[in-house]
């Protein structure tokens, strides 16, 4: 189950979910959306309201709240398997009333190519920015971006209402895309930051940013293309993530190889004075850092968070680093811990399942796990039609932090799957992608 959740502004909560059924060996996809109330309690029915239905496959949802209560949803669709992968999007109402078609609405209307990944941000009370990957030619993906003005009485029928009231699309790039490594936060102006993981040079992964205007055009002052956020060669670089700086730029964090970055993006998209080129390490201690969370401080600092093994003391902490322009990042000195007793036990280590190394994979398949105890465990790999396609039994690995290597047996088609590692009544899962 694919399942996003955001305050609706009215001190409830938006939730949106894939929901999946077996029928008689057939799989059937639906997306569904509900509001809680502040006290819990279920506004759009008992079971939420579907906002997709057969032959709509949705996949990969995002929502924003529309500042009424309401929300605007979008998700990637495969109801045409002929022509792939579409970006669908509906508004429902804070009372739970679907504004666009039943199903919802096409985005683009560009022909040829798939459309895969939606990212949305909101703007204002009746719009929201959506960002999304689509294929530029056979070798190559673009980013593309578009401002979505969605009203609930705009006097046309739909779908005419979304091409009626919205930007023209963008495009932020079209380079060699890899799949959904894409950032998006909304700006103070009405507009949004967008990073991406791009690869422009062989071999390496490069880390860029644009912004977008509220009117959903580019920024006129950033570079085409984007702005070079980290170049340096490097093959492992993932996860982009932006923090706002209390003024007028942006933080962009990410990771190289196991490592967590930072740096500093003015407003036309220049790394700032006394920021590294390739970014200022959170921390200088050995061991193996895993995922990464950057968040605004309130003020114009940001503060990474991160899961780090420190192999010497057998020890899992979760730790915090904290950046801001008057204490410059690569000076800033050992991480503080969050508190061993609170958000980790120290010895311990955690039930995860990180995913691909990297992610995407374009060679053998490596996948990051951590296992608490040295019982049965399996790791599984199936596709988006439910089926298995790899099966490895892990727990023999013992208690610990591990890289499996995990053997489909045979060529296994590009594309999104699902990972699910089990042992005892845990259970985890992640998103994997295999590429060309």
């Amino acid at each position: 189950m694919n399942t996003v959740a955001v305050a609706d502004g009215r001190g409830g909560l938006l939730i949106a979910w894939i929901e999946q059924k077996n029928l008689r060996g057939n799989t059937e996809w639906g997306l569904r959306v509900q509001r809680l109330g502040p006290l819990g309690e279920r506004l759009w029915g008992e079971r939420g309201l579907r906002i997709c239905a057969p032959p709509g496959e949705p996949m990969f949802p995002t929502l924003v709240a529309d500042r009424s209560g309401g929300a605007i949803v979008a998700w990637q669709d495969q109801r045409d398997h002929a022509r792939g992968s579409r970006i669908y999007v509906q508004r429902v109402t804070a009372e739970g009333a679907p504004v666009l078609t039943e199903n919802g609405d096409r985005v683009s209307r560009i022909v040829s190519g798939e459309e895969r990944f939606p990212r949305l941000s909101a703007q204002g009370r009746d719009g929201a920015l959506l960002v999304w990957e689509s294929d530029a030619a056979a070798d190559r993906r673009a980013l593309n971006a578009r401002r979505l003005n969605l009203p609930e009485h705009s006097g046309l029928p739909s779908p005419d209402r979304i091409h009626r009231f919205s930007s023209a699309e963008v495009l932020l790039t079209d380079s060699a895309l890899p799949e959904g490594e894409i950032a998006l936060l909304a700006d103070a102006s009405g507009g949004a930051w967008v990073a991406w993981i791009d690869v422009r040079q062989s071999g390496s992964r490069d880390l860029y940013a644009h912004r977008v205007l509220r009117n959903g055009r580019l920024m006129p002052a950033w570079p085409e293309g984007g702005a070079a956020v980290a170049i340096t060669p490097c093959e492992d670089r993932s996860r982009p993530m932006l923090a706002a700086d209390g003024a007028s730029g942006v933080y962009v964090g990410w990771r190289d190889a196991q490592d967590p970055r930072v740096t500093l993006l003015d407003a036309i998209g220049r790394v700032a004075d006394g920021w590294p080129a390739s970014g200022a390490a959170l921390t200088s201690m050995s061991g193996v850092e895993r995922g990464l969370d950057l968040v605004s401080d309130g003020g114009i600092g940001a503060i990474g968070v991160w899961d780090q093994w420190l192999d010497n003391l057998g020890v899992d902490d979760v730790r915090a680093q904290r950046v801001n322009p008057a204490v410059a990042a690569r000076r800033a000195g050992r991480p503080m811990p969050l508190g061993r007793a609170a958000l980790a036990k120290t010895g311990e280590v955690a039930f995860a399942l990180e995913g691909f190394r990297p992610n995407p994979s374009r060679g053998p398949l490596t996948v990051s796990l951590a296992l608490p105890a040295a019982e049965p465990a399996t790791l599984q790999l199936f596709d988006l039609a439910g089926r298995r396609v790899a099966e490895r039994e892990v727990g023999t690995l013992g208690a610990g932090r591990h890289l499996v290597r995990l053997d489909p047996g045979a060529w296994i088609a590009p594309g999104v799957y699902l990972l699910r590692l089990t042992q005892g009544a845990r259970t985890a899962t992640a998103r994997a992608v295999v590429s060309h």
